[in-house]
């Protein structure tokens, strides 16, 4: 201890925790001993560890963290468990299961990790989401949609995704290239199809959405644009796009993908029922709002 500036009881403490049964201590199994106890220490036992195999068989057969929670909960009385802590339970302990996820994501980051800020302005004349009227937050009011696009690195080619707030009406269409030009043209194209049902619309900061003036002018409508960063300010195209990769992973060709097939995405969005509808679907209540035919289960445009 003298040797070392060390008392003799902290030398002691550190052969009897790391000498194990072979009776000889050995530095670099207890440096890996100690990073192991470190890992661990802010690791708590979870409630979920009970039901270990149960929340395992339900993520196999595609229920989601939220789906198991609610089961759970009503199944065993006395317990309750959130969706938060399923999916803590997971990353802490069973990573290899984030492949069993809807979105077969890894770990989350927190909000504001990997940032690049931009030193300029990117879109010319936005209006702050901080300034749309309350009747479009809570959608009490028809007619106003959030917008979004989906891209990928195989091709320049990339998806216009609408979504009506108040019916959760989907309209994916196809962009040939990610400029501002040609995503303008066909929001003008199938918002102006909607025949004066579209009132406004929630974007974020993407700049393809440059040319946001163009489509205020052709369809006499308001444009407002999410805080930088922020973009669950508009969740429900979000939440939209999530469904959409389950059709079309992330490093899909989007070359490849086909108007038919695009076009019947849509279609099984907008026609399977919403507890929010009252299980009605989208394209029915859209047909009621808006007045416009409905043909089989889809909107005729």
């Amino acid at each position: 201890g003298t040797l070392l500036g060390r008392s003799g009881s902290t030398i002691s403490r550190e052969y009897k925790r790391n000498c194990g049964s072979a009776c000889f201590y050995l530095p670099s199994k207890a440096n890996q001993e100690a990073k192991l106890r470190k890992a661990q220490a802010g690791l708590r036992k979870s409630k979920c560890e009970a039901y270990e195999k149960y929340i395992y068989k339900k993520l196999t057969i595609g229920w989601t963290p939220s789906q198991i929670a609610g089961r759970l909960t009503m199944e065993e009385k006395g317990f309750s468990v959130s969706y938060e802590t399923i999916y803590e339970f997971i990353y802490n302990y069973h990573i290899d299961w984030a492949k069993l996820l809807p979105r077969k994501h890894e770990p989350r980051w927190f909000r504001g990790m990997g940032r690049k800020h931009s030193k300029r302005e990117m879109i010319p004349n936005r209006t702050s989401i901080l300034k749309r009227p309350d009747k479009v937050g809570d959608k009490s009011e028809f007619g106003h949609f959030e917008g979004d696009s989906i891209v990928c690195s195989q091709s320049k080619e990339s998806l216009n995704v609408m979504v009506e707030r108040q019916t959760q009406h989907v309209s994916i269409n196809r962009v040939l290239n990610r400029g501002a030009e040609a995503t303008k043209n066909v929001m003008v194209e199938v918002l102006g199809g909607f025949k004066g049902s579209c009132h406004s619309i929630t974007l974020d900061n993407g700049i393809e959405f440059k040319r946001h003036e163009g489509v205020k002018k052709a369809l006499n409508i308001a444009t407002y644009f999410c805080q930088p960063y922020h973009s669950w300010e508009k969740g429900l195209v979000e939440q939209v796009n999530g469904l959409i990769r389950r059709f079309l992973p992330k490093k899909t060709d989007l070359s490849k993908v086909t108007d038919k097939e695009i076009k019947l995405i849509e279609y099984l969005l907008n026609s399977r029922p919403r507890k929010l509808l009252n299980w009605l679907t989208p394209a029915e209540v859209f047909s009621e709002k808006s007045g416009m035919k409905l043909v089989g289960d889809a909107i005729a445009t």
